[in-house]
């Protein structure tokens, strides 16, 4: 078995030689991969056979489209709530163009932009009011277009469905809501983070990001420590930011993305079962 992604060569080094018919192993990174199976004998191999697959992380806490707004704050809906008046579209770099699709729940023929080559698209409140029809907008991403944006292969969608959770083993806003038979996500905040890791090389330090909540090398962060006037030191963790969606949300400074956490030991307690209180009463217990 041999692997590599579109576009790219067979490796020596990405390349494994089994007698089961099953086969798991690691790829380097995002993208649609190619895979090329040759049956072998002492004779000599097949011609073999070839399948591709993409591969994308899409896990809570780390979208494979990331999403935020801009608001015009003089422009309220007469309750004082602001209309958003741009949605920002960000993803990270893959092969191939990107393509951005959008549409209206209520009509079924969608906007399509000319082929990408760089990451990140927007829609205007404008381009949402030209559109006919009804209902919410629903906006989704390519990757792996060629230069005329055909042979795409999907990336995700605003809103967000298809989200894998990790699991301990590691196996891997008034604009939105879901297609028609499809379950709408439960919004998820930038805070929430993943469900578990894979363990740690026991080697490197690990942190959870402030954003993902996913493991991290501490060397990906800068780490201070600053003291309160009137309490604890804190341990403060921070990195700038990844991405066009870090740097719209949190900006960008050096610091952007940050946590600080202090812990103080205030009173230690020796539980004794033993122990006699008086008119009888037991430890946790008191009259009513």
């Amino acid at each position: 078995m041999r692997w590599r992604q579109t576009g790219a060569d067979f490796q020596t080094s990405d390349s494994v030689t089994v007698t089961d018919n099953t086969v798991t192993f690691d790829v380097k990174e995002q993208g649609r991969w190619v895979v090329r199976i040759e049956s072998c004998n002492n004779s000599g191999c097949s011609k073999g056979a070839t399948s591709s697959t993409p591969v994308v992380i899409n896990i809570h806490g780390r979208l494979a489209v990331r999403v935020w707004f801009e608001f015009d704050m003089d422009d309220s809906d007469g309750e004082g709530r602001s209309n958003a008046t741009r949605m920002n579209l960000d993803w990270d770099p893959l092969p191939g163009y990107y393509l951005v699709k959008y549409r209206l729940s209520g009509n079924p023929n969608w906007v399509t932009s000319a082929p990408l080559s760089k990451t990140g698209y927007s829609v205007t409140r404008d381009d949402i009011g030209a559109l006919e029809g009804d209902g919410y907008p629903i906006v989704r991403v390519y990757f792996n277009c060629n230069e005329e944006g055909e042979r795409c292969t999907s990336l995700g969608r605003f809103p967000p469905i298809n989200v894998q959770k990790t699991t301990p083993g590691g196996h891997s806003t008034g604009l939105g809501a879901s297609d028609e038979n499809e379950i709408r996500p439960t919004p998820i905040s930038p805070q929430e983070g993943a469900a578990g890791q894979s363990a740690p090389n026991r080697q490197t330090e690990m942190e959870r990001d402030p954003v993902t909540n996913i493991l991290r090398p501490v060397s990906d962060y800068t780490v201070t420590h600053e003291a309160d006037d009137n309490g604890p030191t804190y341990r403060c963790i921070s990195r700038a930011a990844d991405n066009a969606w870090e740097r719209g949300v949190f900006g960008n400074a050096s610091d952007a993305i940050k946590r600080c956490i202090a812990s103080e030991i205030l009173e230690i307690y020796l539980l004794d079962p033993a122990a006699v209180f008086p008119d009888g009463a037991r430890c946790g217990e008191r009259p009513a």
